[in-house]
């Protein structure tokens, strides 16, 4: 941030800043497979990633992380 120096796709992805890097002719495809995974995702997940999100922003971490072991359980 301070450097403003750019990563590339290979640094990044080794940096654990991404999860995959997709070649362009996959691209497309790569991103509609991981959409269909999160459209399917866990159910019941989005009210609890939101409540998890909303509260992130004001708690500390022990607090958050007693937020996330809560909902988990329940």
């Amino acid at each position: 941030m301070l450097t403003n120096r750019k990563l590339g796709a290979r640094e990044a992805l080794d940096w654990g800043l991404i999860d995959k890097v997709s070649p362009p002719s996959s691209l497309l495809d790569d991103a509609i497979g991981l959409a269909d995974i999160v459209a399917h995702g866990a159910p019941g997940f989005d009210a609890v990633g939101e409540k998890l999100l909303l509260a992130a922003f004001g708690n500390g971490l022990e607090t958050q992380m007693g937020i996330e072991g809560r909902c988990i359980a329940e």
